[in-house]
C-alpha cells in the first residue's frame, strides 16, 4: 500500500507537468500570432498621400509625435513655475487627527528625534523613512495636494529653520514640517541682524 501512494502522487505530478506544458505552448502560440498581427498592422498602408501608400507605422509614429508635443505644451506652464532659485530640505509627519499631529509635536519638542517620531506615527509613506521629503523647490508637485501648504510653509521668512512647524491640515491629515536646510529664502532673524 505504501509503495502505491508515492506512485499515485508521480502520476498526479507527471499528468500536472503535461497540463502545465501544454497550456504555456498554447499561450505561446497565441502571442506569436498576436505579435505577427501587429506587425501585418504596422506594415499594411493606413492610407495613402498623393498616391503613395503610409503604412500603419508611420501613423503610429505621427499620433506618438502629435502626443508628446501636446503633453509638451500642456506642461510648459506648469514646469516654469518652479523657481530653482530657493530649495529646502525638509521632513514631515501626517497623522490622521490634530490631536496625534499635537502629540507628535510635543514629543519632538521633548526631545525626541523627528525622524523617530515619524517612523512611529506618520501615516505617509515616507514615514517610514524618517519623514524625509529630500530637496524641494517650490511649485514643484511631489506632495499632490498638500504642495500648496507646503510651500507656504517651507519658503516663508517667518519659518525657522530646524523648528517643528504645524499642525496643518490637508485631505491627506494632519501634518508637521520640519524644514532642515533652506536656500534663497531669507529669515526674519537674518534681516534684523544685517
Amino acid at each position: 500500500f505504501l509503495g502505491v501512494l508515492p506512485f499515485t502522487q508521480f502520476c498526479a505530478r507527471a499528468h500536472l507537468f503535461a497540463a502545465m506544458e501544454s497550456a504555456m505552448h498554447s499561450a505561446m502560440a497565441i502571442w506569436r500570432q498576436a505579435a505577427e498581427a501587429y506587425v501585418d498592422f504596422l506594415k499594411a498602408p493606413m492610407f495613402t498621400v498623393g498616391g503613395l501608400p503610409v503604412p500603419g507605422v508611420i501613423l503610429l509614429l505621427i499620433v506618438m509625435l502629435c502626443g508628446n508635443v501636446l503633453y509638451q505644451f500642456l506642461r510648459k506652464g506648469e514646469t516654469s513655475k518652479v523657481d530653482d532659485s530657493k530649495t529646502v530640505e525638509a521632513r514631515q509627519i501626517v497623522t490622521k487627527t490634530e490631536k496625534e499631529a499635537l502629540a507628535a509635536k510635543k514629543r519632538v519638542k521633548a526631545g525626541e528625534e523627528f525622524r523617530k517620531v515619524a517612523k512611529e506615527v506618520s501615516t505617509s509613506p515616507e514615514g517610514q523613512l524618517g519623514g524625509v521629503l529630500g530637496t524641494m523647490k517650490p511649485g514643484m508637485k511631489l506632495l499632490g495636494e498638500a504642495n500648496a501648504l507646503f510651500d507656504q510653509v517651507a519658503y516663508d521668512p517667518k519659518t525657522k529653520v530646524g523648528e517643528v512647524v504645524g499642525p496643518f491640515e490637508s485631505k491627506f491629515g494632519w501634518h508637521l514640517f520640519l524644514i532642515e536646510k533652506r536656500t534663497g529664502v531669507d529669515s526674519v532673524t537674518d534681516k534684523k541682524d544685517q
